[in-house]
């Protein structure tokens, strides 16, 4: 068999080379993914953390609004305790003199009788009569308005305790509302803390010339912060690098 020469065996030595390249390119390839999922997860962070704190802007005033109401539902209740007791104190000393009328008809009944003799008993009996009789149209005075007073007390008490009802339900459905954008903001936190302490974000902090926002120490104070406050501070350091990189 013939031998193969020097020069035809060249183009097989240039495989070396060429499969180091290729290597090579695959590497930059895979360091640009990273970079890539790395700056796609930085844009997701910061776009959630905006949401969330769209909500909290959304429920601050609702916040206030619900404790405003809050008061005045409270406040109306105690009214309402106040005036249903003042009115059971009318009605006990109504029902006392109703009480009193009745004992002193009956007493008048079996001690004045129809006819009497005697002077003294007859002043004494007819000064019981009178009496009994102005009680009696004191106390059908007092009826018709303590009647009409408990009947508009009634529908009062109906109507602030609809009132009262629907208060507590949206009460409760913000409160489930804001604890679960509460959630949301404390997950949110976690996950940023982590983004924030790890070796992918220190070409982001130099691409942005290390802004202040970002400084060690306020990121330290990170633990240390509520899930708003912790979440507020946090996407001020992610808004200064997003600024930077534009």
């Amino acid at each position: 068999m013939r031998g193969y020469t020097s020069k035809e065996c060249q183009p097989a030595m240039a495989l070396g080379p060429l499969l180091w390249g290729a290597a090579a390119a695959l590497l930059v390839h895979a360091s640009l993914a990273v970079a890539q999922a790395d700056r796609l997860e930085f844009d997701a962070l910061v776009q959630e953390g905006d949401l969330i704190l769209e909500e909290v802007a959304v429920l601050k005033p609702a916040s206030e609004k619900l404790a405003k109401e809050g008061k005045q539902v409270a406040q109306a209740d105690q009214k309402l305790r106040d005036e249903v007791k003042a009115l059971e104190t009318s009605i006990k000393q109504f029902n006392t003199s109703m009480e009193e009328l009745n004992a002193g008809a009956k007493e008048h009944s079996e001690q004045c009788p129809s006819r009497i003799e005697d002077p003294v008993l007859l002043e004494s009996c007819n000064t019981r009569a009178k009496h009994l009789i102005e009680l009696q149209q004191t106390l059908a005075d007092q009826r018709a308005p303590l009647t009409t007073r408990q009947q508009e007390l009634n529908a009062q008490i109906e109507k602030h305790n609809a009132a009262s009802k629907d208060y507590a339900k949206r009460n409760q459905e913000f409160s489930q509302r804001d604890m679960l954008n509460q959630h949301d903001a404390e997950d949110w936190l976690g996950r940023a803390r982590t983004f924030l302490s790890s070796e992918r974000v220190t070409a982001f902090l130099t691409s942005a010339g290390d802004p202040a926002a970002c400084s060690a120490e306020r990121l330290a104070e990170l633990a240390k912060l509520a899930a708003v406050p912790g979440l507020k501070r946090a996407q001020e350091c992610l808004k200064a690098i997003k600024a930077a990189a534009r």
